[in-house]
C-alpha cells in the first residue's frame, strides 16, 4: 500500500487482517468498494460523490494525507494540461475549505 498512514491505521485495528484485496492507489481501492468486493478508506469527496457507497465511520483525521497535482515541469505551462490544473483547482478548492471548518 502506498499510504504508510492508512496502513498502519488498519494494522493497529486488525483491519489489515480481514481485508480481501490489496490495492496501492485510491482508485483502485474505490473500485474495489465500488464493485462491492471489499470495505476500504476512501477520501470523503470521493465516497461522498458515491451513491452506491455508505460511509461507516467519521472523518480520520489521523490518516489525512495532502492532495497534490503534479505534471511534467516542460509541460505545466501548456494551455491543455493549465486548463485542467485550474479546472480541478477550482472544483476541488470549494472541498477543501469545508472540510477544514469541521
Amino acid at each position: 500500500m502506498v499510504y504508510p498512514e492508512v496502513k498502519s491505521w488498519m494494522s493497529k485495528r486488525d483491519f489489515d487482517t480481514r481485508c480481501k484485496h490489496e490495492v496501492d492507489s485510491v482508485l483502485g481501492m474505490y473500485a474495489t468498494a465500488q464493485a462491492g468486493q471489499d470495505l476500504c478508506v476512501l477520501p470523503r469527496s470521493l465516497g461522498d460523490a458515491a451513491s452506491a457507497l455508505v460511509g461507516v465511520s467519521a472523518d480520520l483525521p489521523e490518516i489525512e494525507t495532502d492532495l497534490w497535482m503534479v505534471t511534467h515541469y516542460d509541460l505545466r505551462k501548456t494551455a491543455r494540461v493549465r486548463a485542467l490544473m485550474d479546472a480541478l483547482g477550482t472544483s476541488i478548492a470549494p472541498q477543501i475549505v469545508l472540510q477544514n471548518r469541521h
